[in-house]
């Protein structure tokens, strides 16, 4: 019995780990700056400076209300539309990513679709 439950225990915590591994996070690097951009359009923001990776924007994610009930939830509402990629030959810039991400996870108001770009330039 301590063997199976030993074993449940290590299955579950590899699980958990292996699956925020496998959250799809599409990034890029300036050279000086540092972007993740999550699947529901949340994007973090590092800074470089040497070997030193600084946390500089924990989560910035879009914020819409409606009537005084009705605020986006990123935790609680967000989901894709279209999922978050990556831009292979961007036109505008060095570096490029888009989604397009709703509130379909809860179905509650605001109804909310956002197409979100975000951009980089080399240095």
């Amino acid at each position: 019995m301590k063997k199976l439950l030993l074993f449940t225990s290590f299955l579950f915590l590899f699980l958990c780990i292996f699956n925020n591994t496998l959250k799809a996070q599409v990034y890029f690097n300036t050279g000086n700056v540092l972007f993740y951009i999550d699947d529901f359009g949340g994007i973090r923001i590092f800074t470089i400076s040497g070997t030193d990776t600084l946390y500089q924007i924990d989560r910035a994610s879009i914020l819409v209300a409606g009537n005084p009930d009705e605020v986006f939830d990123y935790w609680n509402d967000a989901d894709f539309q279209i999922p978050t990629t990556l831009v292979i030959s961007p036109d505008s810039s060095s570096f490029e990513v888009t989604g397009t991400y709703n509130n379909h996870y809860s179905n509650l108001p605001p109804n909310v679709i956002v197409k979100q770009n975000v951009y980089g330039w080399n240095g």
